[in-house]
């Protein structure tokens, strides 16, 4: 004797099953993808590149202004800071008292605390170009590297 037994209401149930079993699979594989693409940046928070360029960048600032102030023009490598005086300026000194001269970006090295006009790939920290005068104030943009790795 053969027992035959069949719902007509059962009849979806395995592809409902099977609907529901594909999504939480493709949700926990997504979550996973989500983690891994956040590794590196997660890594680099915890091991603090952000803020040691933050301060290299930090310590270009300072030099900038300490050049400013001591009107100083000096650098290691490479001869003195040079740059452009705009067209039509009231004066031709390649120094910080005049208003219109636009002082050429320098690298510092603070390893050893030298300066450069050429970026040292691997060797230099921090790259500072100090803008001309523009309404009584310089501009003074400041990048920090993180040179060890």
């Amino acid at each position: 004797m053969k027992l035959s037994y069949k719902k007509s209401d059962e009849s979806g149930f395995i592809l409902a099953l099977t609907i529901t079993v594909i999504l939480i699979l493709t949700a926990a594989a997504i979550l996973v993808l989500s983690l891994g693409a956040n590794q590196k940046q997660l890594a680099d928070q915890i091991s603090g590149k952000r803020m040691v360029a933050y301060y290299r960048s930090q310590a270009g600032l300072v030099d900038a202004q300490w050049r400013i102030k001591a009107n100083s023009l000096t650098l290691d490598v490479g001869g003195p800071l040079t740059g452009v005086i705009s067209a039509g300026a009231s004066s031709t000194a390649e120094d910080f008292t005049n208003d219109d001269w636009d002082p050429d970006k320098y690298y510092i090295n603070l390893d050893n605390n030298t300066t450069s006009l050429e970026r040292r790939a691997n060797i230099d920290d921090v790259e500072v170009d100090i803008g001309k005068k523009v309404s009584g104030t310089r501009a003074i943009d400041c990048v920090g590297y993180d040179t060890n790795g």
